[in-house]
């Protein structure tokens, strides 16, 4: 049996601030907040390529959605997050030696939970599940299209505005190689 397990995310994440407050220099502030909402549209303009017997361009647009929230199941030591994000994204190509041109569209739509867990001694530990529905929509579902995630990171506050942190992550859409 293949395992497919991807050793992944040594995370190093910094944030810096250039002033601080002298009420939050007394305190540790959070470093990362996560939005409760979020949208955002990208356009990569045409694009000319050139190979060796053949020339053309490419158009990329994606609009991304998204809703995420942490409920508190243990007052600052416990939560379960939750998120829901919605993809859509659109390439289209032409090659101009053999007149061809392609507009492909797919969708995806992904639901995130997990456990965030505070630990002592500034760590914390985070599990999460991620199902994702990714098609195209031209011809019927299948389970090509559904790509399960499994994900846990732990992270440690090294300073005030650093951390540190590292992962394990499995995917089922590794395939074999």
């Amino acid at each position: 049996m293949k395992i497919r397990i991807l050793l992944a995310l040594l995370l190093l994440s910094f944030t810096v601030k250039a002033q601080d407050g002298e009420e939050e220099a007394k305190s540790q502030q959070r470093i990362t907040k996560f939005p409760l909402f979020t949208t955002d549209y990208f356009y990569y303009p045409k694009a000319d390529f050139k190979t060796d017997n053949n020339k053309g361009n490419v158009t990329v647009n994606e609009w991304r959605t998204s809703l995420q929230f942490a409920v508190p199941i243990r007052e600052r030591k416990t939560y379960l997050f939750n998120k829901i994000d919605y993809c859509l994204f659109n390439f289209d190509t032409s090659m101009e030696t053999m007149d061809m041109s392609m507009n492909e569209t797919y969708h995806s739509v992904a639901y995130t939970i997990g456990l965030i867990k505070v630990l002592p001694k500034n760590w914390t530990l985070s599990v999460n599940f991620i199902p994702t529905m990714a098609s195209d929509f031209n011809e019927s579902l299948s389970s090509d299209d559904f790509v399960y995630q499994l994900a846990a990171m732990a992270v440690k506050r090294t300073k005030k505005n650093s951390q540190i942190g590292f992962g394990l992550a499995y995917t089922s859409n590794l395939s074999s190689v």
